[in-house]
Formats: C-alpha cells, sequence, structure tokens
C-alpha cells in the first residue's frame, strides 16, 4: 500500500503544471488517464509477482524453460521462412499497421536476414520477452554449470533475434556468478570462464561492426531514437519545467519538442521521412522519468522503486537495479506492463532464489 500511495502522489503532483499553465489544460484527460493507468499496472504487477512467488522454484524455472525454447524454436523457423507467413498474418490482424516494424531492408543491410517477430509487432519485442525470461533463470539457478548452459541459450538467441537487449542477461550473468558463487568457485572453472569471456567478445565485436556498418550509412534510427533524440528532449524539457517536468503521459504536449528535434539535420533522413506516420516514443525509461517527473520527481521515482521491491521481497537487491539500468534503455517508456511486468518477474525470481538459498543454509 505504501508502494502505491507514493506511486501515486508523485504521478498526482507531475500533473500540477498541466493544472497551472491555461495552455496545457487540454492535455489533462490524456495524462490523467496515464497517471490511472501506472498505478493499475503497478497493482497487477504486485500481484503478478507474489502469485509467481507462490510456485514451486522447480515449476517457475521449468516454464521458464519452456517460454525461452518456445521463443528460440519459433524464432528460428521464422528466420528459415516456415513460419513468416502465419506470424506475418497474425501481426496484421492483431496490429495497427503504424505499430508494425516494416523496415526489412534495414534488417537485411545490417543482419544479412530479415530479423524475427513471432507474432509480436516489432523484433526488439522478442528479445524484451527472451532477455526477462533468461535474467530470471540466471537469478533461479544455483548450479554454476546450469548457469553456463543459460549464457549458451542466451548466446543462441540473441544470434537468432539480433536484438541488442538480450545482451543484458550476460551482464546479469557476471554480476549473479560473482554475486552466488564467489572468486573461489569462479577460479576452479576458469576453462568455463575463459570461454564465456571469448563468447561474449566475439558477440560484441559482430554487433559493434554491424553497428559501425549501420552508423556508416548516418545515425542509426533505433540509436537516435533511443539514445539521442530523448538525452535532447530531455535537456529541452528540465530548461522550461526543471523541477515537475512536464506530467506523466504528456505524450500530446511534448509533441512540437519531439517534432522539433526529429526535423534537426541531426536526425536520420528515415526518422525526418516517417516523421508523419511516427508515434512519439520517448526512447528510454531513464529519459522519459525525467521528462515526465522532473528532477524532483525523477530522485522520487528511485524511492518509489526501491519501495516496489520491498513490497514484493522485502529487499531491494543488486541484480534487480542491474536489470533495470540495462532493460530501461530498450523500453519506450514508465507507463506501460513491460516495465512493471518484467521487474515483477525478476523480483520474483530474485525471491525463489532468496529461499532455496534459506533453505539451503538451514539444511
Amino acid at each position: 500500500m505504501i508502494f502505491l500511495i507514493v506511486l501515486f502522489i508523485i504521478s498526482l503532483i507531475s500533473l500540477m503544471p498541466v493544472l497551472l499553465d491555461s495552455t496545457r489544460k487540454y492535455y489533462f484527460a490524456e495524462q490523467f488517464n496515464s497517471l490511472i493507468f501506472i498505478c493499475l499496472t503497478g497493482v497487477a504487477s504486485v500481484g503478478f509477482a507474489r502469485a509467481l512467488l507462490n510456485i514451486r522454484p522447480d515449476h517457475f524455472t521449468r516454464i521458464l524453460y519452456l517460454a525461452l525454447c518456445l521463443i528460440i524454436t519459433g524464432a528460428l523457423a521464422e528466420v528459415l521462412g516456415v513460419l513468416r507467413p502465419l506470424s506475418d498474418a497474425v501481426r496484421a490482424l492483431l496490429y495497427d499497421p503504424q505499430f508494425i516494424y516494416q523496415n526489412d531492408t534495414r534488417d537485411i543491410h545490417g543482419y544479412g536476414f530479415i530479423r524475427p517477430k513471432l507474432f509480436t509487432s516489432e523484433p526488439s519485442h522478442l528479445g524484451k520477452y527472451c532477455a526477462i525470461i533468461l535474467c530470471a533463470l540466471i537469478i533461479l539457478e544455483q548450479d554454476i554449470r546450469k548457469v553456463w548452459g543459460i549464457i549458451a541459450l542466451a548466446i543462441l538467441a540473441f544470434s537468432i533475434v539480433r536484438s541488442p537487449v538480450i545482451l543484458i542477461s550476460l551482464i546479469l550473468a557476471l554480476v549473479r556468478i560473482f554475486q552466488i558463487f564467489g572468486l573461489t568457485t569462479i577460479l576452479r572453472h576458469r576453462g568455463m570462464v575463459l570461454m564465456f569471456l571469448v563468447a561474449v567478445g566475439v558477440i560484441t565485436g559482430i554487433f559493434a561492426l554491424q553497428f559501425n556498418q549501420r552508423m556508416a550509412q548516418g545515425i542509426d534510427p533505433s540509436f537516435y531514437i533511443r539514445v539521442i533524440r530523448p538525452l535532447l528532449v530531455t535537456q529541452e524539457v528540465l530548461t522550461q519545467h526543471p523541477l515537475l517536468g512536464m506530467g506523466i503521459g504528456a505524450r500530446d504536449a511534448l509533441r512540437e519538442i519531439y517534432t522539433a528535434q526529429s526535423m534537426q539535420v541531426l536526425a536520420p533522413i528515415y526518422v525526418r521521412q516517417s516523421l508523419a506516420d511516427m508515434n512519439i516514443v520517448f526512447g528510454n525509461v531513464h529519459c522519459a522519468v525525467f521528462i515526465h517527473f522532473g528532477l524532483l520527481g525523477g530522485m522520487a521515482w528511485f524511492g518509489t522503486l526501491m519501495l516496489f521491491s520491498r513490497a514484493i521481497i522485502g529487499h531491494s537487491p543488486l541484480v534487480f537495479w542491474v536489470f533495470y539500468a540495462g532493460y530501461g534503455i530498450f523500453l519506450g517508456g514508465e507507463n506501460t506492463p513491460l516495465l512493471w511486468g518484467a521487474l515483477g518477474v525478476i523480483l520474483a525470481a530474485t525471491g525463489q532464489a532468496d529461499r532455496f538459498k534459506r533453505r539451503g543454509a538451514l539444511a
């Protein structure tokens, strides 16, 4: 209840600039809807995480492995062309065309093939699901040999889906290995550590090479939309509204700022040409928080996340913050179940791992 009350209060306070500025009152209804939605997703994610905590750890792990195998198998079938017609048909049926990723030419030039979407609207969503599952498995597993196996699955998933968000699992794996197994155990598996570092180096090198190839043709659209433009918009918003920002869910109120930034020479040609058809996306959670809540609200946001983690497992673990920091770069805003649901899964996995550790200590 404390978490939900604090979340509601900082979201409500973020609406004050809208109420006090007569030129922006038109946007109040849209932003109030966002306030209600973020509170609902907060409630749902707490309930979802609590439900996952009631599942036996081995059943939880088995469900995650099954989901990951289905995603990898389906993604591979789509890359090979077997599942692509069905996937495209379902996607056309479920989503508005403006929400569907259609830049297949960019995929072919950048990756050599059309990335799989597997019934989702874009490849990055598939990558997010893989990242969530892989990170949860890494947190749950207590056997270092199984952790190496999950790392191998992460490399396989990345090679098929080619979404950089999956690389978060490798970072979390490093943190978890040092956190759980300690330096002594790690040194006993020097060969595995060397293989892991080589694999990470190869993947990073391939990704960097492909990224440089895309950047050589101008700034990569995804990099611009996720990193550069959000920083520029954040700077502009904090200059005008430093304390409380533009208010939660201020999509229409920010349209002029986003349009102005997207028309700059720095913006990729794809962004400028597609401006009329593109929805406003905040780029990443970290910038969206300060765009919506300002400096004061942004600081309060981290306290709210701490309360969220404590509402579920009683503390705020390191793996939670590592996941949030990496995952937030690839998520368009803080007002979405894709954020709160993912954090709930990670916390539930952490809670299950804590229970396993306590039982082992008692035994």
